[in-house]
């Protein structure tokens, strides 16, 4: 099986108590579809409709707009007066995207949700999916080229490599696959706990918190052991960041 691994950024839901999951649901695709035609839209997005936000830029100016964030390309659109869908320019500049429930930031390549902040070091919540379909469905150039480099949200049914063996000699063969023919595309959903601190992240694990706070190393070793810290576990982690940063 083939794993494309394409990062989501989505708010966690409230509940008493929040973990982190993992949930795996299998649609079935044609070659040549795409994957935002098979996939649920409440998943591809990270807001639940486009709304207005403040957009924070580098340089300390601020924008607004009605912003959300593509999950499956990781890219800010915006909605125009038209009501059409675009990809907003220059957002490698953006900082902060502020909408009425949520902060929204950007850590290496992905987009997190702040839980908690404190000295530019933030307890956020990533999510993600990872898709596995057959060997031979993927990406190509010409299809890369028409999703304007997007490559990871085609699904095509390219030519394969299959190898055989005849009297114990290896032969290849090259097949191409049906556009009728269907094949099972699987979806890896995960949600899971990361600290954030100038622009990086770190997995959320005691190594992260004691590499981003290494004046409380000590501390917060016993914290962790005395208070039996989950890291999966929202609450537990969240009394963990707390006490890290002495609040």
């Amino acid at each position: 099986m083939k794993h494309l691994a394409i990062l989501l950024t989505l708010s966690i839901l409230t509940s008493t108590r929040i973990r982190a999951q993992e949930m795996v649901t299998d649609y079935k695709a044609r070659p040549g579809q795409m994957v935002e035609d098979i996939l649920p839209t409440d998943i591809q997005y990270l807001l639940p409709v486009f709304e207005k936000t403040a957009v924070t830029l580098q340089s300390g100016d601020e924008q607004t707009g009605r912003i959300n964030i593509h999950t499956l390309t990781q890219k800010v659109h915006m909605l125009d007066e038209k009501g059409d869908t675009m990809m907003v320019a220059g957002q490698e500049d953006i900082v902060r995207i502020q909408t009425r429930d949520c902060t929204i930031i950007p850590a290496d390549t992905c987009w997190v949700t702040v839980i908690a902040e404190h000295g530019g070091i933030t307890l956020s919540s990533l999510a993600s999916i990872e898709l596995e379909y057959p060997d031979g469905y993927g990406n190509d150039k010409q299809n890369e080229e028409l999703s304007g480099g997007n490559h990871l949200t085609w699904l095509t049914g390219a030519k394969t490599t299959v190898r055989y063996s005849r009297d114990g000699v290896p032969e290849t063969r090259t097949r191409r696959y049906s556009p009728d023919e269907t094949f099972t595309l699987r979806c890896i959903y995960k949600t899971e706990f990361v600290l954030t601190s100038e622009g990086r992240m770190y997995p959320c694990r005691l190594q992260s918190f004691l590499k981003l706070f290494p004046e409380k190393k000590k501390q917060i070793r016993g914290f962790a052991k005395t208070n039996y810290t989950y890291f999966n576990e929202l609450e537990s982690v969240m009394q963990l960041f707390n006490f890290c940063a002495g609040i």
